[in-house]
């Protein structure tokens, strides 16, 4: 990730609002790494391209891998709870587990 947060006014998504509200995660979680070499950025980048594209809400962010899920938790809790009114916690707490399992 750039040394500075790309600008994110006007930005619908999820992710950017999270980031718009707390600036601070951004320079702490930056330079982190999943055990996969997984960091911020690629997770972000659909929300930093979706200002120019859209004006819908959307997530705005994807794990790169499974880890990117606790790796960032400050940033995919919040998103996750706005999309689902749940963490990812409370998803694995109680024992979800997806249709086609």
């Amino acid at each position: 990730c750039p040394g500075r947060m790309p600008e994110l006014s006007g930005n619908p998504s999820l992710m950017a609002g999270v980031l718009r509200e707390t600036p601070a995660l951004y320079a702490q979680l930056r330079t982190h790494k999943t055990n996969k070499g997984v960091t911020l950025a690629p997770c972000v980048k659909p929300g930093m391209d979706e200002v120019a594209c859209s004006t819908a809400v959307g997530a705005g962010i994807v794990a790169g891998d499974e880890s990117c899920y606790a790796m960032f938790r400050e940033i995919f809790d919040p998103v996750i709870r706005g999309l689902h009114a749940a963490t990812c916690a409370d998803v694995f707490e109680a024992g979800y587990h997806h249709p086609t399992d």
